[in-house]
């Protein structure tokens, strides 16, 4: 709960200096985006510890192969990495670099989600 909040006291402060910045210096207020998304993942960095230990312990309980999960944390990745991308590119204005940032994850997606597929394939030839 703390971490919550944190994050929110830091994204809330960063939202009023930038918007305070932007009109004279929009370089800068990208600039302190920037920043506030690389505290924000510091202070995540922790919870993410946690959190990847929990996974372990889960798959090894259920006796799940990692390499058949692995691909949905990458996916989740991924997505939220391309997300923060794409929206600081088209804070920037660049909308056309946004969205190839949103191209390129959706390929990026389907690239670390082939081993899925394959796994799939093969459990289908099995019941055939």
């Amino acid at each position: 709960m703390e971490t919550v909040f944190q994050i929110l006291a830091i994204c809330l402060l960063v939202a009023i200096l930038a918007a305070m910045l932007k009109k004279q210096t929009p370089e800068l207020a990208l600039l302190l985006a920037i920043a506030a998304v690389i505290a924000v993942l510091a202070v995540l960095a922790d919870a993410l510890q946690d959190i990847t230990a929990l996974i372990e312990r889960l798959l090894s309980a259920g006796g799940l192969p990692s390499e058949l999960f692995l691909p949905l944390l990458k996916t989740a990745a991924i997505a939220l990495i391309g997300k923060i991308t794409g929206d600081l590119c088209r804070d920037a204005g660049q909308s056309a670099i946004a969205s190839l940032v949103d191209i390129a994850c959706a390929f990026g997606v389907i690239v670390v989600s082939l081993p899925l597929f394959e796994a799939v394939w093969e459990i289908l030839q099995t019941l055939i």
